[in-house]
């Protein structure tokens, strides 16, 4: 006769076991996907390389004519798509966190690339583009405001289509960036350069509509 504390042991330990491969299974899931994210922001970053060096190139053998090339905006679309994938995994607890990192620091140097373009080509072409330096960290400790500072810059980017938007995290121990930082006088986070102007601290959506629209 089997004992009706054997049958409630047995079902507890098929219950765990289940639980446990569950858990398993979406650790591995989660860990498997995140993986094929970095590998597409990665692949995302070489084609994005590729045509800003090609545009590159073309200004030099056009001797600097580059309001004919209108790929060198367009680009922003790919860009704003790298940044956004990059965003979604940084949480994620199966992320590599040196692989981040290093894909993190090279999309940074990537939007300086561009950054400097799209200041050329407002200087050379009319443009009436507003260049909008978002300084952050991810350390809540550090920076208490970034995450609201960033949903609002998300939706100033997506309502206003004259507005470039470049994100740089301070916590990344890059020379580019901080030379980036020096020149706009930049010490803490959240800190935004709007138009080369500095506005520390956190600056909420009304401000900022304010200002871009100066």
């Amino acid at each position: 006769m089997v004992k009706r504390a054997d049958v409630s042991r047995k079902r507890y330990i098929i219950a765990f076991l289940l639980a446990t491969g569950i858990f398993s299974i979406g650790l591995l899931l989660g860990i498997t996907l995140t993986s094929a994210k970095l590998s597409e922001v990665e692949k995302l970053q070489i084609e994005f390389r590729n045509r800003l060096i090609n545009l590159e190139m073309e200004d030099l053998l056009t001797e600097g004519k580059i309001c004919q090339f209108s790929d060198v905006d367009d680009l922003v679309d790919e860009l704003n798509k790298i940044g956004e994938t990059l965003t979604s995994i940084e949480d994620d607890p199966g992320t590599n966190r040196d692989e981040l990192v290093a894909l993190k620091e090279y999309y940074s140097l990537l939007e300086i690339r561009h950054m400097v373009y799209m200041q050329k080509f407002n200087e050379q072409c009319g443009k009436k583009l507003d260049i909008i330096l978002y300084f952050y960290s991810n350390d809540d400790e550090k920076c208490v405001d970034c995450a609201s500072q960033g949903y609002i810059l998300s939706y100033i980017r997506n309502k206003y289509s004259n507005v470039r938007i470049y994100s740089y995290d301070i916590d990344i121990d890059n020379p580019a960036i901080r030379t980036l930082m020096k020149i706009n006088n930049v010490t803490a986070a959240p800190s935004l350069v709007i138009n080369d102007d500095l506005y520390a601290g956190y600056n909420d959506k009304k401000f900022v509509e304010e200002k871009i629209s100066n």
